[in-house]
């Protein structure tokens, strides 16, 4: 990713076949490089979060984290790597460290919805908001949203859930101090 600009430069050559695999394949190679990377990340808070992360990648260390990428049918933890590249650039790496797999969770399929209201779902845990300070696993969201069986889910709305919240700022202030 162009520093400069935010522009994804370039994508993993296994990245068209994850987007297709994981029912996106509106965002294969062909449509994510070239583009902004601020345009696939929906809510201002977790653009925030990856603002800093990049500007503190660039004190030379890298800035590393856990995060679940969960498909609609697995749930994957993930060490996140983000990193400033010889040439200036910042490069996003991702590496799976668990799979477990769920029965097929709808909520999380990406498809039009036409339900009313939506739902948050944390950007970096895949957490479901269920009340004011509750976030449960989308298996448990669903049955306390008393959403099994649904024809008409609600939208996911992207977020960043308190213990996610508190976790990325310990990062970075660990991030601050080796800079200062």
């Amino acid at each position: 990713m162009s520093t400069a600009t935010t522009r994804i430069v370039s994508v993993a050559d296994n990245w068209g076949g994850y987007a297709v695999v994981n029912d996106a394949p509106e965002l294969a190679c062909e449509a994510v490089v070239g583009h902004v990377l601020w345009e696939f990340v929906s809510d201002h808070e977790t653009r925030e979060i990856y603002r800093e992360l990049i500007w503190r990648s660039f004190s030379g260390h890298a800035v590393k984290f856990y995060i679940r990428n969960d498909s609609p049918d697995q749930r994957r933890t993930a060490k996140l790597k983000i990193r400033r590249t010889l040439d200036g650039n910042v490069e996003f790496s991702i590496q799976t460290i668990g799979i477990v797999p769920l029965p097929l969770q709808e909520l999380l399929r990406r498809r039009k919805r036409h339900a009313a209201g939506n739902v948050t779902e944390c950007s970096f845990c895949n957490k479901i908001q269920t009340g004011p300070s509750e976030w449960l696993e989308v298996e448990d969201a669903v049955g306390k949203l008393r959403l099994f069986g649904q024809k008409l889910l609600p939208d996911l709305l992207q977020g960043v859930c308190p213990p996610c919240h508190r976790r990325l700022d310990a990062k970075l202030a660990e991030r601050r101090q080796l800079v200062a």
